[in-house]
């Protein structure tokens, strides 16, 4: 039971990163998408479920400085326009 729940997670970790930077990218747009001026209309809890997912998905990227570049740029453009 153990060594299937290691074997699936080094699984995804692989399949998630097949891809290099795409998937940080992805993630990092998905993320201020959802917390842009639209989220005003979903409650604390939905929001901290949100990111609870995101941070599940956010473990297994082996390229975390790109989604950290991707979502600095987002968040910079979303906070002087917004």
């Amino acid at each position: 039971d153990d060594a299937f729940g290691h074997t699936l997670k080094d699984s995804f970790e692989s399949f998630i990163n097949e891809r290099r930077n795409k998937p940080a990218e992805l993630l990092a747009k998905f993320l201020d998408s959802k917390l842009g001026p639209c989220s005003k209309k979903e409650t604390v809890k939905d929001m901290e479920g949100l990111i609870d997912k995101v941070m599940a998905i956010f473990r297994f990227l082996s390229s975390k400085d790109v989604f950290e570049a991707f979502y600095q740029k987002d968040l910079a453009v979303r906070l002087l326009l917004g």
